[in-house]
């Protein structure tokens, strides 16, 4: 009896333990992760594993990119673009080209102005710091016709057109140059020649220099098929001036065809040929013997 007293306080006991672990393991309690079923867990676990070696990937090429080109952080204020912080800098340049203005301008910039003034330990008022920084300053040793010099240099410079389109411009000269000085040929020889009247001479000459000015038309062409009006083959809206040519799928059909049968008869000529050649080579041969 006092066994299974024994038996059963140690089996309540137990209950008692279960039943506080199955307290503290409750599927509440459980993060959001764990309540998923299992094979969408390994699902999410294996794209986050991708999603890892494609970042992996990513930042392999992007170190092998970096080692090419290195990138340098914009340190340049918005005035270093100005044409005018420009023309003093080349105006500057341009006085240290010579040794003794070169040498000069280096004993001048050591002066009482070469230092920061107002710090970040120095406490003045803000409105004080900028009333000073204004005027606190030393006059470059240029003077203003030499920046306005080089100021109109840059304006040229940026006037100036592209090489590409400079070029292109030229190749456009030259060819109606050339077109201009081959209808002149022709117009002269068209002159000179007795046979023609003057009429048809001026007529021939008018056509000819009626060629320069002519543009080359737009040609657009109109697709229609069985119950549906004709629509632009690249689905853009015609221009006013372009010249719409009208045509259909049987006929892009017909003439495929047409192309094809006379390929095709002029196969079988030449294979016709050839046979009647073997013909004849073999008669001459049985003739021979």
């Amino acid at each position: 009896t006092a066994a299974k007293n024994g038996t059963g306080k140690n089996a309540k006991d137990g209950e008692d333990g279960d039943g506080k672990n199955g307290a503290a393991l409750r599927y509440a309690d459980l993060p959001d992760v764990l309540k998923l079923p299992y094979k969408v867990r390994m699902k999410l676990k294996k794209m986050t594993r991708d999603h890892r070696r494609r970042l992996a990937r990513e930042e392999h090429k992007r170190q092998e990119r970096d080692c090419l080109f290195e990138e340098v952080p914009e340190t340049l204020d918005a005035d270093s673009t100005d044409s005018e912080a420009i023309a003093e800098v080349q105006a500057l340049g341009a006085k240290m080209l010579q040794k003794k203005d070169r040498m000069q301008l280096i004993d001048d910039s050591y002066h009482r102005f070469a230092f920061d003034a107002f710090d970040d330990e120095c406490n003045v008022p803000q409105w004080f710091a900028d009333d000073e920084n204004a005027n606190y300053g030393v006059n470059l040793p240029v003077t203003k016709e030499e920046i306005r010099e080089h100021k109109e240099r840059l304006k040229a410079i940026n006037a100036r057109p592209i090489k590409k389109v400079a070029e292109a411009k030229a190749r456009k000269k030259l060819k109606a140059q050339r077109i201009w000085n081959k209808i002149k040929k022709q117009a002269t020889v068209i002159a000179d020649n007795n046979d023609l009247s003057e009429k048809s001479k001026i007529k021939q000459i008018e056509k000819l220099y009626g060629k320069l000015g002519k543009k080359k038309q737009n040609r657009v062409y109109m697709v229609g098929s069985a119950g549906r009006k004709h629509r632009p083959a690249d689905g853009k809206k015609p221009a006013k001036n372009a010249v719409k040519v009208y045509v259909d799928k049987r006929m892009k059909t017909d003439k495929r065809a047409i192309k094809f049968n006379n390929k095709r008869k002029l196969a079988g000529k030449i294979k016709k040929a050839a046979s009647s050649k073997r013909q004849k080579n073999a008669k001459n041969k049985r003739r021979n013997r």
